[in-house]
């Protein structure tokens, strides 16, 4: 907010002790260690979304909506005279999974990566106008798309969209000239159903769950992702993401079957199992 014209909202530090019930614009970010707050209400949008993702474009907040029930990834910026989000652009995107955003200059892209009819890469030129799809995204490997998520590697802008279908496989997409195109494949005939891009020991990862196998964790090396090890007692994970806390990485994987998981991995690593108030903490 500190970079913006925005107002922040109200609320209030539940924790430490010493903050306790402090109003948040009272806070200082350089200085408070505010553990948690209290959220109200604020708004809503009228369709349901399966994902959603925050971006900055010239400057300013915005969030894309994807949509799958409207049939859309849905814009939305921040409305400085009315305080709140509201509708900028919507994309045409039936039966989407995963709308990923990515700035480049005045340039802004947006992936819609969909279950069904192809996935796309929308572009804008420039500030002011509208967005328009430019690609259909590698339409021999995906076939169904579960998830997409962005990442850099050797300073380059890369798309990684899961795929779901056993005929296909999730590909990685890196930019060449004004789209995107085929880096890799990854992970054939195993169904993934999420992928999330982590750093470790200085250098990408990519961690991939799948509907057939433990999730499997890729490290970058030589201009490709190359298998480095797998997550053990994690069967069934669908969905996965991961936080750093105290020096460490944490995993949090939900399973369709059994208990969601978190996995700490000090220094990169995986270590042994236990179970703790309904989780796996490994």
């Amino acid at each position: 907010m500190s970079t913006v014209n925005a107002s922040v909202g109200t609320g209030a530090c539940a924790s430490p002790s010493t903050l306790a019930h402090m109003q948040l614009r009272h806070l200082d970010p350089k200085t408070f260690k505010c553990r948690a707050i209290e959220l109200s209400w604020f708004q809503t949008v009228g369709e349901s979304a399966l994902g959603v993702e925050s971006f900055s474009y010239q400057g300013e907040p915005h969030v894309v909506l994807a949509q799958p029930f409207a049939g859309r990834c849905l814009i939305l910026t921040w409305d400085y005279g009315l305080q709140r989000f509201r509708p900028e652009e919507e994309l045409s995107a039936p039966s989407v999974v995963s709308c990923k955003p990515l700035e480049l200059g005045q340039r802004l892209f947006v992936l819609a990566a969909r279950l069904w009819g192809g996935s796309q890469l929308w572009a804008r030129p420039g500030p002011g106008l509208r967005l328009a799809p430019t690609q259909t995204l590698a339409p021999r490997r995906l076939l169904r798309p579960n998830d997409a998520e962005l990442l850099w590697l050797d300073g380059q802008p890369c798309f990684v969209v899961a795929d779901a279908s056993k005929a296909g496989s999730t590909t990685l997409l890196c930019r060449d000239g004004p789209g995107f195109y085929p880096r890799q494949s990854l992970h054939a005939w195993h169904r993934d159903t999420d992928a999330e891009a982590l750093e470790l020991d200085g250098r990408p990862h990519l961690l991939l769950a799948s509907a057939s196998q433990r999730p499997v964790l890729f490290h970058w090396f030589g201009g490709r992702f190359e298998r480095r090890t797998d997550i053990p007692e994690a069967e069934d994970v669908y969905a996965t993401r991961h936080f750093r806390a105290g020096g460490d990485v944490f995993l949090c994987l939900t399973r369709y079957i059994g208990d969601s998981m978190v996995s700490l991995g000090p220094g990169g690593g995986v270590g042994s199992t236990s179970h703790k108030a309904g989780l796996t903490c490994l």
